[in-house]
């Protein structure tokens, strides 16, 4: 199959995130190419090359049914494997097998081994029936690919793209800049994150994990 129609699924910013912003940097590069975009993000400037998916139950289906024959789907979603949706993803499986179309599973993160066995027994049994159609997975370390191997039994193609976790050895061994060892010398745990959590990003409530961390007495942090 020729692979001139390719689709990528996927959010896109706002809000800013992860996956949204690696989802938009990917189709800044292959936009010209005659590439799709199908996203969550909010409707915004009018392209006839992007679809938005909001709200995502109402609008998937079309989408699916419009440009999804014999397409390439490089798919960046939540909703069909990592966290399977018990609507969305079994209409997923059949759109796959009447329009037949390839479907890359990109892995952005390593969790699904240890929230597997949290699954109820129809959540498993989703995330096995959308193993077997998937075309192609992309995952972000080899303890992934290896679960998928052997524990799930995928015999698809899987291709490793390292994340930058975990760090080489000696990462840490060089010096930090003086205002930031300062800042740091000031308290007596520091917490450094890679991210920021935004209004638009999370509900009124700060996540869970920090909430309960804001609790520990004689904690403060710092962000850098």
């Amino acid at each position: 199959m020729p692979k001139s129609k390719i689709v990528l699924l996927g959010p896109t910013p706002p809000p800013y995130g992860g996956v949204a912003i690696f989802v938009s940097a990917l189709w800044r590069e292959v936009s010209k190419r005659g590439v799709k975009l199908w996203t969550f993000s909010d409707k915004g400037r009018a392209d006839e090359r992007i679809t938005y998916l909001k709200p995502f139950r109402l609008k998937l289906l079309p989408a699916l049914m419009h440009e999804a024959f014999k397409a390439r789907i490089i798919d960046s979603s939540y909703f069909a494997i990592e966290h399977p949706h018990k609507i969305l993803l079994p209409m997923w499986i059949v759109g796959k097998l009447v329009l037949r179309f390839e479907w890359v599973k990109i892995f952005h993160d390593g969790s699904l081994p240890s929230r597997y066995s949290g699954f109820s027994s129809l959540e498993q049994f989703l995330v096995r029936a959308a193993l077997k159609r998937v075309t192609e997975i992309i995952v972000v370390n080899e303890a992934l690919r290896d679960w998928f191997r052997n524990e799930l039994g995928v015999t698809q193609k899987i291709s490793v793209i390292a994340s930058l976790l975990p760090l080489a050895a000696g990462s840490f061994d060089g010096s930090l800049p003086e205002s930031i060892d300062k800042a740091i010398a000031r308290r007596a745990k520091t917490v450094c994150s890679i991210g920021v959590f935004i209004p638009a990003m999370v509900s009124k409530r700060p996540p869970k994990p920090w909430r309960e961390f804001a609790k520990t007495p004689n904690r403060t942090l710092d962000s850098c």
